[in-house]
Formats: structure tokens, sequence, C-alpha cells
């Protein structure tokens, strides 16, 4: 399974958001806006969702994607696996309904920046929870846990990010408090 050292936190404010898309934008260049949709479903271990794209993103294809992390804070890893769905991810949706029930859904908006070609930078929005930033850091197969975390640690001290700030667990976690 493809792996990421990633980290989420909270933006205490809308100055600080807008920060973060100077800095961005001066790093990485343009952004991707993403609308995204994400139903989950109960299981047994990991988490299990379908992403579905809203607005101009209507062309990307719907995905179903498995991934297990620790809620734990600072950087942590995650083993995720992920599946195109094409034009089935209704009848999908409906199966896994029905076969393991939906846990809660959450819905964003995502603005991606790509950093060194190997980070993923997302500043969300997120309906009922405020704004967040998380970096993922998507390992190559030949490097370590170690050094994915050296990644995150420098991006996360060059856009300034508060270890008060962390967040420990999925968006799902925060919105069923």
């Amino acid at each position: 399974m493809p792996k990421n050292i990633e980290i989420k936190a909270r933006i205490p404010s809308k100055q600080k958001v807008e920060n973060y898309h100077n800095l961005l934008t001066q790093s990485c260049g343009q952004a991707e806006i993403i609308h995204q949709h994400d139903t989950f479903f109960n299981t047994e271990k990991g988490r299990l969702k379908l992403r579905e794209f809203f607005g101009d993103e209507q062309k990307k294809e719907p995905e179903l994607i498995f991934y297990e992390r620790n809620d734990e804070n600072g950087p942590k890893l995650s083993d995720f696996t992920q599946v195109k769905l094409g034009n089935k991810s209704e009848g999908i949706k409906e199966v896994l309904s029905c076969a393991y029930g939906v846990k809660g859904c959450v819905r964003k908006k995502r603005t991606l920046y790509i950093y060194q070609n190997q980070t993923r930078v997302h500043i969300d929005e997120v309906e009922n929870l405020g704004d967040f930033i998380e970096i993922e850091v998507c390992l190559r197969d030949n490097q370590t846990e170690k050094e994915g975390k050296e990644i995150l640690i420098n991006l996360s001290k060059y856009l300034d990010i508060s270890n008060n700030d962390l967040v420990e667990v999925a968006y799902l976690d925060l919105l069923s408090k």
C-alpha cells in the first residue's frame, strides 16, 4: 500500500488562512480548488470513504479510499489504497451503505498545492468545522518514514504551524464530537 506522513492543524484565523495561501503560492505556484463530499462507512478497522466531487470538479472520477492511521498528535504514518469508480459511484455507495452502514459525511472546499512534486498541502474549509491545513508527504519507495517526517517538519516550520493547533483525528471524528 502507498504511504504518507501527514499532519492536520486547525487554522485559528482568516488572516492565517490568507498567510498560508500567500506562502504556498510563492513556493508552489497556482493551486487547484476542489469541492469534495466524503461518505464514510462503518468498518472494523481503518477508515473507508467514498469521495465525490462537485462544482467544476464533476469531471473528476469518484474514488473509494481505505486508509489506516493512528489518531495521535504530530506527524503520523498513513497506509492507504484507492480506486477510481468511474460512473459506478452511486451503485457502490448504495451497496456499501446497505452492507456496512454510513458512519457520516464530510463536505469541504479544498485548495490543493503541490510542494516539490512530493508533498500535497491542503487548505480545507470544512462545512460545520472551519478552516484546516493538512500536509501529506507521499513517501517514495526508497524513502523511510524518518525522511518523510523531516520533509514534513521543515515545511511545517516554514509555514509556522503551531503545535497547539495540531489535530489528532479525522474531520469525521471532529464532527461527531
